[in-house]
């Protein structure tokens, strides 16, 4: 005799390993993947403000940023690519992270640009983690979330002391510190 077959979309009883060290190091992919964003979203008018940019040209900064956002997350969404989830992690990171470093480098435009890289970053780390953790998703994104939550706190803080302490325009190699470290 034969052993039944399971039912179709029936779990595996096998352990997916989800020890908090490792939930923790997973979600400080999205966490420090997080820090970047927030920087960004938080930070590009006033360090456009603070290049003389007028209100307006400042505040078209910030939403090409977003509108970058969001045209990376429809690419992928629409365009299908023959890249695994860490793949395209590798590649959506690291080009955030050279876009950012331009921006800070040379034109504040390249910070907006990241915006178009990064997009597809967020919601591709939460399918690495369904993937990774099939059968324990939930506590594991409830782990991210509490990581996330930590660092966006902390980068609040962190980048407005380094404002104080170094100035703007330094403090802003955080984004792409924390895209280098969320691809690392």
């Amino acid at each position: 005799p034969t052993a039944p077959k399971p039912e179709p979309g029936a779990k595996s009883e096998a352990p997916d390993d989800a020890g908090l060290g490792r939930q923790v190091l997973f979600s400080m992919i999205l966490g420090t993947y997080c820090m970047g964003e927030l920087t960004i979203g938080t930070r590009l008018v006033l360090h456009a403000r603070r290049l003389d940019w007028s209100p307006g040209e400042a505040e078209a900064l910030l939403s090409g940023f977003f509108l970058g956002m969001l045209a990376g997350r429809m690419f992928v969404t629409l365009v299908p690519l023959r890249l695994s989830h860490r793949g395209l992690l590798y590649a959506s990171g690291g080009l955030a992270a050279l876009s950012a470093v331009a921006g800070l480098l040379w034109h504040p435009a390249g910070l907006a640009v990241s915006g178009l890289f990064m997009g597809p970053f967020y919601p591709t780390g939460q399918a690495l983690l369904r993937e990774s953790f099939p059968r324990s998703f939930d506590a594991v994104m409830g782990t991210a979330l509490v990581v996330v939550a930590g660092l966006v706190m902390a980068t609040h803080a962190g980048v407005g002391v380094a404002s104080d302490a170094v100035g703007l325009p330094v403090a802003l190699w955080i984004v792409p510190s924390s895209l280098v470290a969320a691809v690392i």
